[in-house]
């Protein structure tokens, strides 16, 4: 995954680009010129060596040079002469006719126009003179180096440019990437950096501006639920009056059975109206928190003891593996935190199902796992279990207001930690906060 990662990244495909495109440039110029011009070059450097080989001949045959003297006069840094007794040097190399063209005083020549390697080959005074280019001390040997290091250098050159070229478009679209994310998971509060007039330039201001329009919106969502939260209060608690007063008045049992249910659903309207106040009062206070040094495990202890009845009735086995540990924070806060997590474990876990939970100091953080064998969470609903309204088990729509998880996970932002969920079908859910030990 993280090799396919490398390949797919915008570096790796804009090096590559240029990679392909400079050989393509490179490898195109030398192919004409290969093609164009490397037989003249061959030619030139064989009319050349065949000069030689006469020039070697004519001072044996008519200046009386033995073969040696000869070759030493001819002899240069920038040509190998070989000199052969016998013609078994050149088995496989020559065959009889051309032995025979030799020794009528011929001079042949043997190579590759491509590698622009060749022999020259002369025979006089009974010997066989072979003269080779001394390809590593030439003119084109030197070329040849000089064109290969200046590739290289031009290589090295444009990967180091490309990736300049590359950051200066991916930085500012792995911010973007980055404020993305954060906005997916809700905050409004953040912005991209401004990165001058290009086409990029102007996709960062349109994200500033669809992240500031978002951000009015949200605010003016957030801000009618909260009015028509507190506006519920008063009707509410008229229908809750009403319907008592119709319980006692009343001895028809139908009638007493609809009061029944005004009272159950005012209640249930009573609560979301609550949880709505106090979600908002979380989301636009200022009043920063009422810090204070309490025993985090104590507190605990005292939401399991409180939510008794309710693991009780279900038979629960409830396990605590607290560390004694204390913690500065907003102590209601954070109980509220314990109490909505407990009765969501409680309320998700069947009959004579098990409750695990465990407070642990690690070394920057403090760690509070709840963890339960209920009835889990797919994927789907793992990734929403946090937003508002948002309830797993739709048969269970009228127990709770589906803002328990949002508000904890609220508290727990506010005190700079991090709340997430583990879970699968059938296998429980397990509830993990952290929280920073200087808070």
């Amino acid at each position: 995954m993280k090799l396919k990662k490398v390949f797919s990244s915008v570096y790796t495909r804009f090096i590559s680009v240029f990679l392909v495109s400079f050989l393509i440039s490179l490898l195109l110029p030398n192919i004409v010129m290969n093609v164009m011009h490397t037989s003249k070059i061959y030619d030139t450097i064989g009319s050349d060596f065949r000069l030689k080989a006469e020039n070697i001949s004519k001072l044996v045959t008519d200046g009386n040079y033995e073969v040696s003297e000869a070759v030493r006069f001819i002899s240069s840094s920038e040509i190998i002469i070989t000199v052969y007794d016998s013609e078994t040097a050149f088995d496989g190399l020559l065959n009889t006719k051309e032995l025979q063209q030799l020794q009528n005083g011929e001079i042949l020549i043997h190579g590759s126009e491509i590698s622009y390697d060749m022999a020259v080959i002369v025979y006089c005074d009974g010997k066989y003179i072979c003269l080779k280019p001394n390809l590593g001390n030439s003119a084109i040997s030197t070329f040849l180096h000089a064109q290969t290091l200046m590739t290289i250098f031009q290589i090295i050159l444009g990967v180091v440019l490309i990736t300049i070229t590359s950051i200066t478009v991916v930085i500012p679209i792995k911010r973007l990437s980055k404020v993305a994310h954060d906005v997916t998971n809700g905050d409004l509060s953040v912005t991209v950096k401004k990165c001058g007039s290009s086409e990029i330039g102007e996709l960062t201001n349109n994200f500033n501006l669809m992240i500031h329009t978002l951000s009015e919106n949200e605010y003016l969502h957030k801000e009618f639920v909260s009015n028509v939260a507190h506006e519920f209060n008063t009707p509410i608690t008229s229908l809750k009056g009403y319907a008592k007063l119709i319980q006692k008045k009343s001895d028809n049992v139908q009638i007493k059975s609809y009061a029944d249910i005004i009272m159950y659903e005012s209640d249930r309207l009573s609560r979301l109206s609550a949880d709505l106040l106090r979600l908002s009062e979380l989301e636009h206070s200022d009043t920063p928190l009422k810090m204070e040094n309490f025993c985090l495990d104590e507190q605990i202890r005292r939401a399991v003891v409180l939510l008794q009845n309710q693991w009780e009735s279900k038979s629960l086995d409830i396990e605590l593996e607290l560390e004694e540990i204390y913690y500065t924070g907003e102590e209601a806060l954070l109980y509220q935190v314990w109490i909505n997590l407990l009765s969501n474990s409680i309320k998700f876990t069947g009959t004579n199902g098990k409750i695990t939970v465990q407070l642990v100091r690690k070394k920057d953080e403090i760690e509070t796992v709840i963890k339960d064998n209920g009835i889990g969470l797919s994927d789907s609903q793992r990734e929403k279990i946090f937003y508002r309204f948002y309830k797993a088990d739709s048969s269970r729509s009228s127990e709770g207001t589906g803002l328990g998880l949002t508000i904890a996970k609220r508290i727990v932002d506010l005190h700079g930690g991090k709340i997430s969920v583990q879970s699968q079908i059938g296998k429980g859910c397990c509830f993990i906060v952290t929280l920073p030990v200087n808070a």
